[in-house]
């Protein structure tokens, strides 16, 4: 099981550092033509972005373990129409609840227009039918097809976005949404042999996981993304914009430990629980090397980091980086933690990531001074959960 993980985890993490690398010449190419305000604007609406599609993440991740588990052609191919007949119809329930809500989350936000908003209910709901095939594609273990996918987001999202600049805040976030179609176009033809099946449309998603697992995806996306969508309502705009900077270049050492979790959540089905285990073990271990790497970078040179992506104007962002650079390593393996125990069916880690959701909230809720106190106890709670985590485990033994 070890080579299909380290097989998977590479051209996951190659698709990913694509993808990523499309998304940060993004982000730098906004940082120097968008002013600090709209800056911050678009990362606040892009980790609400993160928050609300958790469904998105939800139907992956419970699509990629059923048909993981089927086995049959033709179960897969009425499983996969089934799924995205249900999905679609939740996408556009979703955009016409936009209309109503999105005047009111761009006032919480300090959006002057709700177009942000409803641009950003768009992305969703793209997501929301592009997860049941990337879902298929994962639980086939169809990896190359999967990071293709992943490759493609962040490339097409740079070329929209240098198109699109001169509408700032708006183009930025049309580029996102355009990106999205495109890539749930290109996840469809390696599927398109199990669209044209006559197996019926039926949906046996197993309703059962779908709790779990979106309790799961909405715990991480909260711990990673509260801090800066609090920051964005406490703070004036600038300081926002700078914490932004520094939080998108810090969570960036996220992106090895997410590709392992997913090279390792279709492995586990099936699998007994010593080699499901040995492979849990590989994965922390790979993913710990790489997050150790980059926490080294950040505490050594982060002035120099923020002003190379960036430019000067975030450089003085650097003791922030720094301790997101500390705050990276505890969320990144728990990362693997938590889609380990999704794959075997365990759900007792919920209690911790509950209970971290509770105090990261109340404790930037309480202690925002500075961004300083903030990175603070955003780095606090990662460690927190990790430990609790690692409890679960050692008193389920």
């Amino acid at each position: 099981m070890g080579a299909p993980l380290v097989r998977g985890s590479v051209l996951l993490f190659g698709g990913i550092v694509v993808g990523n690398l499309g998304h940060y010449l993004f982000q730098m190419y906004m940082s120097r033509n968008l002013r600090v305000e709209d800056f911050g604007a678009l990362n606040s609406l892009l980790s609400l972005l993160a928050l609300i599609s958790i469904p998105s993440g939800t139907i992956l991740l419970v699509t990629a373990r059923q048909v993981a588990e089927l086995g049959s052609h033709d179960a897969v191919g009425a499983f996969f129409r089934g799924t995205l007949a249900r999905v679609s119809v939740v996408a556009a329930s979703l955009l016409a609840l936009s209309l109503a809500l999105g005047p009111k989350v761009g006032k919480f936000l300090r959006v002057t227009s709700p177009l942000p908003v409803l641009i950003l209910a768009g992305v969703v709901a793209v997501t929301l039918v592009t997860s049941a095939g990337l879902g298929v594609l994962q639980g086939l273990k169809k990896f190359f097809h999967l990071a293709l996918n992943q490759g493609l987001a962040g490339l097409l999202r740079l070329a929209f976005g240098v198109v699109l600049s001169p509408y700032r805040l708006n183009g930025a976030l049309l580029a996102t949404l355009l990106s999205a179609a495109v890539v749930w176009g290109v996840s469809l033809v390696p599927l398109r042999e199990f669209l044209r099946g006559r197996g019926g449309y039926r949906a046996d998603l197993d309703l059962g996981a779908w709790a779990p697992v979106m309790g799961a995806l909405f715990c991480f996306a909260l711990l990673t993304n509260a801090d800066l969508i609090l920051v964005k309502h406490y703070f004036r705009a600038e300081l926002a914009g700078i914490y932004s900077a520094a939080s998108v270049l810090g969570k960036a050492l996220l992106f090895l430990p997410m590709s392992v979790a997913l090279a390792l959540f279709p492995l586990v089905p099936g699998s007994s629980e010593v080699a499901s285990k040995r492979t849990a073990e590989r994965a922390l271990i790979l993913a710990g090397a790489g997050l150790g790497v980059g926490t080294a970078l950040f505490l050594l040179f982060p002035g120099l980091i923020l002003g190379l992506v960036f430019g000067r104007t975030y450089s003085d962002a650097g003791n922030i980086l720094r301790w997101f650079g500390l705050a990276a390593p505890p969320y990144g393996l728990a990362y693997v933690l938590v889609h380990y125990h999704l794959a075997k069916w365990r759900y007792k880690f919920l209690y911790p990531m509950a209970l971290a959701c509770t105090a990261e909230l109340v404790l930037i809720g309480t202690f925002h001074g500075s961004l300083l106190q903030v990175v603070r106890s955003f780095a606090g709670v990662g460690y927190g959960l990790l430990l609790g985590l690692w409890g679960v485990e050692f008193f389920r033994r």
